[in-house]
């Protein structure tokens, strides 16, 4: 029986993994993440790239705010 292999996945890129950010084998197995190229449409990110996409995104506010408010308390807010 053959495995799904990271370059069959829809979450895989320029030999990377777009939901771990890194580098994998295209033709090593995939992970229990595979989402096949097959079942999402054509230039849409896969339903876990864009929840890893939301996830950076709100991590990144989390550090923005964090700074703003180490300011604040600086200026005695």
């Amino acid at each position: 029986m053959a495995y799904p292999t990271h370059r069959e996945c829809a979450n895989f890129r320029d030999g990377r993994c777009l939901l771990l950010g890194i580098e994998v084998d295209p033709d090593g197995p995939a992970c229990p993440n595979f989402t096949p190229r097959s079942s999402i449409t054509p230039g849409a990110p896969s339903p876990q790239a864009e929840l890893w996409r939301i996830r950076m995104e709100i991590e990144e506010i989390r550090r923005s705010l964090s700074i703003l408010e180490a300011r604040l308390r600086r200026l005695g807010g």
